[in-house]
């Protein structure tokens, strides 16, 4: 019961001073793809692309393979949408979305099993120029730290060389973008055995 009572507080003292809910609740915006367009992809937001068209009987979404009238985005790139009906392609557009703001993917859980699925707390994101993270477990014992960003930093479930127990990890993470400024997220990842 202490134990659970000290994880409650901890967790209340971590999560309280995150500034808005906003940090968790991306904005979306819907955009009607009627051409070729080009659009920027805001501080965390999703981007809803919807390219319905009335003679239309099928799309085809590129490079996500979606064939719904809409798609979400979340990540910056190049994305095409071919609408047809049962004969012939009606039309195509291509859509570039692009974004000056640091974009962070950050999983919620990992399994760290060795069967090279999801082996590890790998955290992907675009233009990130500062980054730190400090992941402590739930009696606040800081178990991985760093200040490196890319696919050579990542948590492998382990502390001093022994295994961490399955159980739920806090972190916070700094980190800016080409704007210097500083942008603070805090969370929870679930180490599942």
């Amino acid at each position: 019961m202490k134990r659970l009572l000290i994880l409650l507080i901890f967790s209340i003292l971590i999560f309280s001073s995150c500034e808005k809910d906003e940090d968790y609740l991306p904005n979306t915006k819907q955009v009607s793809v009627n051409g070729n367009l080009s659009i920027e992809l805001e501080e965390n937001m999703i981007l809803v692309l919807d390219a319905t068209h009335l003679q239309a009987t099928g799309y085809l979404w590129q490079p996500t393979k979606d064939t719904t009238s809409a798609i979400s985005v979340k990540i910056p790139g190049d994305y095409k949408v071919f609408i047809f009906n049962q004969q012939n392609i009606i039309d195509s557009f291509s859509i570039n979305i692009f974004s000056r703001y640091p974009i962070l993917f950050i999983p919620n859980s990992f399994t760290p099993n060795s069967d090279a699925l999801n082996d590890c707390f790998f955290i992907e994101g675009f233009n990130i120029k500062k980054f730190e993270i400090i992941i402590f477990n739930q009696d606040q014992v800081v178990v991985f730290k760093s200040d490196k960003f890319g696919i050579h930093n990542y948590w492998g479930g382990y502390f001093n060389g022994e295994i961490c127990p399955q159980a739920y990890y806090y972190y916070i993470i700094k980190y800016s973008g080409s704007d210097n400024k500083e942008r603070i997220k805090k969370g929870m990842v679930h180490l599942v055995r």
